[in-house]
């Protein structure tokens, strides 16, 4: 695990500082970047949310930190309700839960609208949702508090409950390279049977070059095929926002 690159994430988290962890995913989990919801109605929300929510159930292998990644980590670097959660070395699926519900608890409470989502195509729910893969996804807004209010509430509430936590549950249950590429293939085969021309193992760049101009701000020439093949793909290797 990948704990050692997790804990300078960390710090940069406490800071504000934005982070992007990997080039993989176009959308991210609650905990790496908090994303901003723009559909439905804008009201607060009590959520009377519970840990785990509809996946308290489920079961997924625990992450077993080294006594080397532990010593990386302190009370006072975490927090309380941090600490507690991976002071024995070992964070559970049961643990990881608690401290992403009480994120969106603390949203909640502070006024914002919490959404969660899973694959694409799935309908949303008013509390974090479990992906296929093992991963709590929502989004949330406030629509009363100003950009950068609302940026604050959030890294708040996320220092307090999980920013650590789900940064390393996020590497504990990511998706192989091996599975990042054939994803990748994917992609490509479905964009040469639409009749656009691209490598039999296309690469993350060579994909969004496809999809987007070079400023990553205006569709690219194939962006609605694109578009389409991406989806698909996101869809069967479930994972939400992948464009390469």
């Amino acid at each position: 695990m990948k704990l050692r690159r997790l804990a300078t994430s960390f710090r940069c988290l406490r800071s504000g500082r934005k982070v992007r962890v990997g080039a993989a995913y176009a959308v991210t989990a609650v905990g790496v970047l908090m994303l901003t919801w723009s559909g439905g109605a804008a009201h607060a929300i009590k959520t009377g949310m519970t840990s785990g929510g509809s996946g308290a159930s489920a079961s997924f292998d625990p992450l077993i930190l080294s006594a080397s990644q532990k010593a990386s980590l302190s009370q006072a670097k975490l927090g309380d309700f941090q600490w507690s959660l991976v002071s024995d070395g070992v964070l559970t699926f049961k643990e990881y839960g608690r401290a992403v519900f009480a994120e969106a608890q603390c949203l909640a409470d502070r006024g914002f609208e919490v959404v969660g989502f899973a694959s694409p195509g799935q309908p949303a729910s008013r509390e974090p949702k479990l992906t296929q893969r093992g991963e709590y996804k929502f989004v949330s807004r406030n629509t009363k508090l100003s950009a950068d209010a609302s940026l604050a509430a959030q890294l708040q509430c996320r220092q307090q409950t999980d920013s650590f936590v789900q940064m390393a549950w996020e590497e504990h249950v990511a998706p192989s390279a091996e599975e990042l590429q054939r994803a990748r293939n994917d992609i490509g085969k479905c964009l040469r049977a639409a009749g656009i021309s691209v490598s039999d193992a296309p690469s993350g760049d060579e994909l969004r070059r496809i999809g987007w101009q070079p400023s990553g701000q205006q569709a690219g020439p194939a962006a609605p095929e694109f578009e389409t093949c991406a989806r698909e793909v996101q869809v069967r290797y479930d994972l939400p926002g992948f464009v390469g």
